[in-house]
């Protein structure tokens, strides 16, 4: 039995639980699709590749992870309403306003009116934003190249093929 989703090696037999309730619910009998995904979701998601990202790419607001994480999606969907990313950092509209003030004031992003709404504003990055958001990326090609190194070139461009088609196929409803 291998489960790829690691747990404390401290915790053995817990007494008021049976040996099937200390044992996950995916995964039990090998490792599947579903716990690989997961996996993967938990360690891109997590606080010390977060840290790792912004310490190694050099963000100037080394101690902001919510202004790392607002910086990402600009850097990854390029210019956005307010609203569009709150929804992807899971926030509200007004910290997003807050974080968007702290990346304005570190020269990173910059706040333009919204050509199709006199009400509202689009976030984007100005060229000192790019300039660290490629430093990132090349930065994650680098932490991440190293667990590819073995696998040929046909190899990755099948999985970057699959995840392309996956993250394609998650959002369409």
């Amino acid at each position: 039995m291998m489960n790829p989703v690691p747990r404390d090696s401290a915790v053995g037999q817990v007494d008021g639980f049976s040996a099937d309730a200390m044992l996950p619910l995916t995964g039990v009998d090998g490792p599947d699709l579903q716990t690989a995904v997961y996996d993967i979701v938990t360690w891109a998601t997590s606080a010390t590749l977060l840290r790792r990202l912004m310490a190694a790419g050099d963000f100037p607001l080394r101690e902001d992870a919510a202004a790392f994480r607002l910086f990402l999606q600009l850097v990854y969907r390029g210019a956005a309403r307010p609203t569009e990313v709150a929804a992807a950092i899971e926030t509200s509209r007004s910290n997003v306003a807050r974080i968007g003030r702290r990346l304005e004031d570190a020269g990173l992003v910059a706040r333009r009116p919204d050509p199709e709404d006199d009400r509202a504003v689009v976030l984007g990055l100005t060229e000192d934003g790019r300039v660290v958001g490629r430093r990132i990326l090349d930065t994650g090609l680098r932490l991440f190249s190293p667990v590819l190194a073995g696998w040929s070139a046909t190899d990755v461009a099948t999985l970057q093929r699959l995840l392309l088609d996956l993250a394609g196929r998650l959002r369409t409803p």
